[in-house]
């Protein structure tokens, strides 16, 4: 192997590790943003189920005898 070859063969892995690191960190960003958005969403669910909770009657079993209004 010539001494070109080998400084053609070291540029190349150098820009090849370049553009890895750089998907790396994309990556990275990426899994941070989602993982920022999952946490919002379960808060909101949080926040859904305690509202559903507040509006549900205690017993849902009681209104069944209850016959709708339009009977």
């Amino acid at each position: 192997m010539s001494n070109n070859d080998m400084n053609e063969q070291l540029t190349d892995l150098q820009i090849r590790l370049t553009h890895q690191e750089a998907t790396i960190d994309e990556l990275t960003d990426n899994a941070l943003q989602q993982q920022r958005l999952l946490e919002r969403i379960m808060k909101e669910l949080d926040q859904l189920k305690s509202v559903v909770r507040e509006l549900a009657p205690a017993d849902p079993a009681a209104n069944l005898d209850e016959k709708p209004p339009h009977y």
